[in-house]
């Protein structure tokens, strides 16, 4: 069922998603030809039809995986939740020699991850995951605020997304949420309360409700930079940021198959994604602060819609990797661009506040 010597070196699974569509889209309009995967073969040859890339349908589970990912240089995967993708993925790319990329935001993924480091380097292939919106917008800007405070102990990292959410990311914060939440805490993961700390934080646009989330920077960021404390927060309506605490406090009941059944079954009936016309007028922004124990500094980082941006970074990434410019090994998008990659793309904006900073620690 798989098109053989397409002379593509990339290879994006789960391209039929609402994401991956928009990553194979942005590909295209950079002139670069790759090569369309997943499980679903009606939904790749719809695909392959409409953009007329050729395509592989495999199983990851598929006893002969590395047979049929052999002929690239490099998989960007597009499928998640990467918890159930990544695994079979990442092992036989590694194995084989070839590059990895996915756009996660699971910090646990993102750990499971960094213990490829030595294999990668051995077998001369790269394990770069969270070349989308998660988490490189933010790893950028983590990577920059250190070069200005070298100095610095605690992370935290505020986030605004202008926008509504796929399906695809649904479904993947109801996994986190079932995980439960976490923080970087004197350089290990430790687990709290969904939503047990909040803040007020002014994006300079508004003053919204951020509170707590388990997001892959409490890993990436650590990875980054080597900063042993992490937290990671989202912004909210104040409606929702006080159902968010409730939810941690009755967890245990709210993870019950019963309960998550209903939540899928609510995502299902949802809108695919945002439309052509939310993307574009969407605007995303992170706020960030670093501190010790008697200095901080903060940053603000504009960005275009997330889901536009993450096709963006997603196809630029593979392509660098391909090219063969980042050396092996596992690696952060800063750890392998820099810390000014994602200045490189139209509508971001970074800057350094300096004054006017009147949030509480």
């Amino acid at each position: 069922m798989q098109p053989t010597d397409s002379g593509n070196e990339i290879l994006v699974y789960g391209s039929y998603g609402y994401t991956g569509k928009l990553v194979v889209e942005e590909f295209q309009r950079r002139g670069v030809s790759v090569t369309l995967g997943g499980r679903n073969e009606n939904e790749l040859k719809e695909q392959a039809a409409k953009t007329g890339l050729p395509y592989a349908c495999f199983a990851l589970d598929d006893a002969e995986l590395s047979l049929q990912i052999q002929e690239y240089k490099t998989v960007l995967n597009c499928a998640g939740p990467f918890h159930n993708t990544s695994v079979y993925l990442t092992r036989t790319c590694v194995n084989s020699g070839i590059n990895y990329l996915n756009i996660t935001g699971e910090f646990d993924v993102i750990e499971s991850l960094s213990l490829y480091d030595r294999k990668a380097k051995a077998n001369q292939c790269i394990v770069l995951p969270g070349v989308g919106y998660d988490v490189a917008p933010s790893d950028c800007l983590i990577a920059y605020a250190q070069k200005k405070f070298p100095g610095a102990r605690t992370i935290r990292l505020c986030l605004h997304f202008g926008g509504r959410p796929s399906q695809g990311t649904m479904r993947t914060s109801l996994q986190q949420f079932k995980k439960g939440n976490v923080v970087r805490s004197r350089g290990l993961i430790v687990p709290v309360r969904f939503a047990h700390k909040s803040h007020r934080i002014d994006f300079r646009d508004k003053v919204r409700t951020c509170v707590s989330i388990p997001w892959g920077d409490v890993s990436s960021a650590f990875y980054s930079t080597q900063v042993p404390n992490i937290e990671v927060y989202m912004s909210m309506s104040n409606g929702a940021a006080r159902l968010a605490k409730l939810a941690g406090f009755f967890q245990p009941v709210l993870k019950r198959k019963l309960f998550s059944n209903m939540i899928s079954s609510w995502i299902s009936k949802q809108p695919e994604g945002p439309g052509f016309a939310e993307r574009e007028k969407g605007q995303s922004r992170i706020y960030l602060t670093v501190y010790d124990l008697t200095t901080r500094k903060s940053f603000l980082l504009k960005t275009p819609e997330a889901y536009s941006l993450t096709a963006q970074i997603a196809a630029e990434s593979a392509i660098r990797v391909t090219a063969g410019t980042v050396t092996p090994g596992f690696h952060t998008p800063s750890t392998a661009f820099g810390a000014n990659f994602i200045m490189k793309f139209k509508g971001v904006e970074r800057h350094e506040l300096v004054r006017g900073n009147k949030q509480k620690l």
